[in-house]
């Protein structure tokens, strides 16, 4: 559950304290709380964004398993530069 509140503030257009019974020229609205969202909902975001496809023409998994597969497709950053 989140929790917020809506606090008034009275504005005058002068300076100094208003006289008592005075009317302010505006009221202000401040606004203090959190923010949430579902983590259900958090996480369909993230999951997409979490992972990607690593295709090879290699396909004998004993040959080069997958873990080796991802090690040389990160070193391939060197190779590169």
């Amino acid at each position: 559950m989140v929790q917020s509140t809506v606090r008034p503030t009275p504005r005058y257009g002068q300076r100094g304290p208003p006289d008592p019974g005075t009317p302010p020229d505006q009221v202000v609205y401040q606004l203090d709380g959190a923010l949430a969202m579902r983590l259900a909902a958090r996480q369909v975001g993230i999951d997409p964004q979490s992972c990607f496809i690593l295709a090879t023409n290699a396909l004998d998994a004993t040959i080069l398993s997958p873990q080796e597969l991802f090690a040389d497709y990160k070193g391939q950053i060197q190779t590169e530069q």
